[in-house]
């Protein structure tokens, strides 16, 4: 089973990922291949991702820095923003915002401590709409 949900419920379309665990190089593919058909969408999107249990396999940034690099254009096209969620405490956050400077991603990125506090974030990001439009 996947450590990696992946809630598709909300629209305009929110993806919310939820990692619970040590993800395995299958986890990932499944994460790519939700990241492919919302780009294959052509529709503004959100997206959420909950670091609950959070166990990194530097492996696995390789082939998910390649993908993300290869559809850049698609990204900022119809990203709208991407929230971060992490209960941790604050040094982890601070990690989390040093690595968005040093990588960041092709539309706003933000961190918070509550989904919904990031749930309201995305919701007003989407209504903004794409940087890329």
């Amino acid at each position: 089973m996947s450590v990696i949900s992946i809630d598709k419920s909300l629209w305009p379309p929110i993806m919310i990922y939820s990692f619970d665990g040590q993800q395995t190089e299958e986890d990932m593919k499944g994460l790519m291949a939700s990241w492919q058909e919302l780009v294959d969408a052509g529709e503004p999107f959100a997206l959420i991702t909950k670091l609950n249990n959070f166990h990194a396999d530097f492996a696995h940034v390789k082939p998910v820095a390649t993908w993300a690099k290869e559809h850049i254009p698609l990204l900022k096209q119809n990203g709208c923003g991407s929230a971060i969620v992490s209960p941790h405490s604050k040094a982890i956050q601070i990690l989390l915002n040093a690595f968005l400077l040093i990588a960041p991603l092709p539309f706003p990125s933000k961190i918070f401590s509550t989904e919904d506090e990031a749930l309201a974030w995305v919701k007003e990001r989407l209504q903004e709409g794409p940087l890329g439009r």
